[in-house]
């Protein structure tokens, strides 16, 4: 019931802005109307008015009508219906009780509400339709009574001057409302560029700070393999400075627990003029024979490049003739291996001098890689492709 009630009183909503504002004002107009045609229709019963109030229960009806029809959206119906009804009010008003200021009401009234509800146009219609019937109404008191002209010109007048004072002023709330819409629109306008801009400030910082992001990682990963970087990219062998690292390591850990270990000394014969006829580089070169080494040793056993042209093999608990063993297949791998250039192929061999730890309490890596390079000389003096021991040279007969 209360919903009811409610949805009764409620004002539709249209689609257009404008409508949907034409509808919340007659809806407050004829809701206001509604109450004080309640309350007239009970004093006038109370007094005993019966025929004044069976037209005030006309005007009711008909007020309740144009309601309703407000409530199912037939917009221009209500307000036509509005202004006919009220000008026909206040004529019949006028004709009963032409003592009762019903003109000096009913003009502004209507007028006001014309010009709020449609334009100033339809204000003015309504105002002198509703003149010219006062006019045809009143015409029989102003030969009784002349006076009574006065007062209705300047009833007229002051309703003329207050539907025009309407419209001025809310000219002015309009113009002020459309200069108001007008700044609201540029400040959004503004608003919206400002966010643009600062939108693309904002992406703009985060490139820049992705991309020193990634220049600080690129320095900060060119750093670290300037300090770190054990391992030759191209051959994945130990670079030199490693491999003597791990040495030292080995003999340090050997020295403490006795235990076997050996160094080989690996280098290319011929290895220039290799180059030439194979049609290499050095690191090509280089990185085909540490690959073919490290598939051949253990896993516990480290590589790693002596000079440009050779590697060190270090080879943990591995006693002198173990070593030999391990040196001759490394030296026998390389020999059945070919280059190949555009023509031929090229043949392939390497020298190896090989030594092993033999209780030198104060052996360092630089003795123990010299023993190693004097065999490997050693074995190019021989014409290459061999393999010598230092100790065998050192102790022989």
């Amino acid at each position: 019931m209360g919903k009811t009630i409610r949805s009764f009183f409620s004002a539709p909503a249209f689609e257009q802005s404008e409508q949907s504002d034409q509808a919340r004002l007659l809806n407050a107009i004829l809701c206001s109307l509604l109450g004080c045609t309640v309350v007239t229709l009970i004093v006038i019963l109370l007094v005993q008015a019966y025929r004044t109030a069976l037209l005030v229960g006309v005007f009711f009806l008909i007020l309740t009508g144009l309601k309703l029809a407000l409530n199912a959206k037939k917009l221009d119906f209500s307000l036509w219906g509005y202004f006919v009804s009220m000008t026909a009010l206040n004529f019949l008003f006028s004709t009963m009780v032409p003592e009762w200021p019903i003109l000096a009401i009913s003009l502004a009234f209507i007028g006001v509400t014309a010009l709020l509800l449609k334009d100033i146009s339809t204000a003015l219609v309504l105002f002198i339709l509703n003149i010219l019937g006062w006019l045809l109404i009143s015409l029989p008191m102003w030969r009784t009574n002349p006076t009574d002209i006065l007062n209705s010109v300047w009833i007229a007048v002051s309703a003329l001057l207050l539907i025009f004072g309407v419209q001025y002023f809310s000219g002015i709330a309009k113009n002020r409302s459309s200069e108001l819409m007008q700044l609201i629109d540029r400040l959004e306008k503004e608003n919206q560029t400002l966010r643009d801009e600062l939108f693309k400030t904002h992406q703009q910082l985060m490139k820049e700070i992705d991309s020193r992001k990634l220049l600080e990682l690129k320095i900060k990963d060119k750093l670290e393999a300037d300090v770190t970087h054990r391992y030759n990219p191209q051959t994945g062998a130990l670079v030199e400075a490693a491999i003597k690292s791990q040495i030292t390591s080995e003999i340090s850990r050997t020295q403490r627990y006795q235990r076997p270990l050996s160094l080989l000394c690996v280098r290319v014969d011929n290895f220039q003029p290799l180059l030439s006829q194979a049609g290499m580089t050095p690191g090509n070169l280089l990185s085909i024979l540490s690959d073919a080494f490290i598939n051949s040793l253990r896993h516990e056993d480290l590589i790693g490049h002596y000079g440009d042209d050779g590697f060190y093999i270090l080879l943990p608990e591995t006693g002198r003739y173990a070593s030999y063993v391990v040196a001759e297949r490394l030296r026998h791998l390389v020999e059945v291996m070919s280059l190949f250039n555009a023509n031929d192929a090229v043949p392939l061999t390497v020298s190896i001098g090989l030594t092993a730890y033999q209780d030198q309490s104060k052996l360092t890596v630089d003795v123990f890689a010299n023993q190693a390079i004097q065999a490997l000389e050693e074995a190019e003096a021989h014409g290459g492709n061999w393999t010598i021991n230092w100790y065998d040279l050192n102790h022989s007969i």
